[in-house]
């Protein structure tokens, strides 16, 4: 049986379906009262503020991210491959980075340009997520060749995702397999200079 979602749950959802439909800078607490079919007075209380209600939701997707990528290293301690790979999959997740989540991930990013505290939230994730690739591919790359994959790998994250939802010029498909061919030249680069 299904758990019916919290208040809280069905808030954070509202507000990321109107960041994605209008837009983060046309935000207001009565379009997510009204989706949430709650109050205004409730979204206050809540969050504090629309500031508080933001950096909320997007601690939900990052907090939820980083626990998908836990997983995946609890999975395969042992094959940064596996670990790597998996990863690219939790990034393109169809089932949590669906199409209203998709254009929140761009208000985010650009928001964070802006807002410090959601800058300092995005910075600790990326950070995050950079040092655990950069982690993996030092398993069988040295040094300098896992900076360089490790950045390109992150590049190719933030690429695709503009070329998905700005362009949609790539699917989720094609992302993930560039990705796992690079993570497979880093590899084959190791076998071939050892």
């Amino acid at each position: 049986m299904e758990k019916k979602p919290t208040l809280h749950q069905k808030i954070i959802d509202a507000t990321l379906t109107e960041i994605s439909t209008n837009g983060i800078e046309n935000l207001t607490a009565k379009r997510v009262s009204m989706r949430a079919k709650t109050s205004t007075g409730i979204i206050y209380h809540h969050f504090g503020t629309m500031d508080g209600l933001i950096f909320e939701t997007y601690s939900e997707l990052t907090n939820e991210l980083a626990n998908r990528r836990a997983e995946v290293r609890k999975k395969h301690p042992l094959d940064p491959i596996k670990r790597l790979k998996e990863t690219m999959l939790v990034n393109f997740d169809k089932d949590f980075i669906n199409n209203a989540n998709r254009r929140a991930w761009t208000q985010l990013w650009a928001s964070s340009v802006c807002n410090k505290n959601i800058n300092k939230m995005a910075t600790e994730y990326y950070n995050s997520l950079y040092s655990q690739i950069e982690s993996d591919l030092k398993e069988f790359c040295d040094e300098p060749s896992a900076r360089q994959n490790a950045l390109s790998i992150i590049a190719m994250i933030h690429g695709y995702w503009i070329q998905m939802i700005i362009t949609n010029n790539a699917t989720i498909e094609e992302c993930i397999s560039a990705a796992n061919n690079c993570i497979d030249n880093a590899r084959q680069s190791k076998i071939t200079n050892s």
